[in-house]
């Protein structure tokens, strides 16, 4: 699993590729809280849309806990994999954990909800 950093500024969007590996995204999952690499970001948009082999249900709680602990109660959306049932449990662990997450599985519902989430204003305003 590999993480490239597409774009950064107040949102940090981020894709990932490759087959889904835990111990990958623990270490990614902090260097996205990582001062260095946020560079001040209010909220993350993670693109796992081109993962090969995705992550399993039970991994997407180590997952959600992770992410929480690096980047704390900013917006994440995750664009993920048509139908998988692992990211869909990411946004009720992260929910249950006081976390804005949402499973989006297009970029531009992501990047929509994010702008509304950070302003308060759809994209129509």
């Amino acid at each position: 699993m590999q993480m490239n950093i597409v774009g950064r500024g107040e949102v940090l969007h981020v894709e990932f590729t490759g087959d889904y590996k835990p111990e990958s995204a623990v270490v990614y999952c902090r260097e996205m809280g990582n001062p260095e690499t946020a560079e001040g970001a209010e909220a993350f948009l993670l693109d796992m849309s081109s993962i090969g082999k995705p992550m399993k249900v039970l991994e997407a709680y180590s997952f959600v806990k992770e992410l929480h602990n690096s980047v704390g109660s900013k917006p994440v959306a995750l664009i993920g994999r048509e139908e998988s049932q692992a990211e869909d449990f990411c946004a009720v662990v992260g929910k249950n954990r006081g976390m804005k997450l949402e499973i989006f599985r297009t970029r531009e519902e992501a990047v929509a909800w994010l702008f509304y989430v950070r302003t308060g204003k759809t994209g129509q305003n």
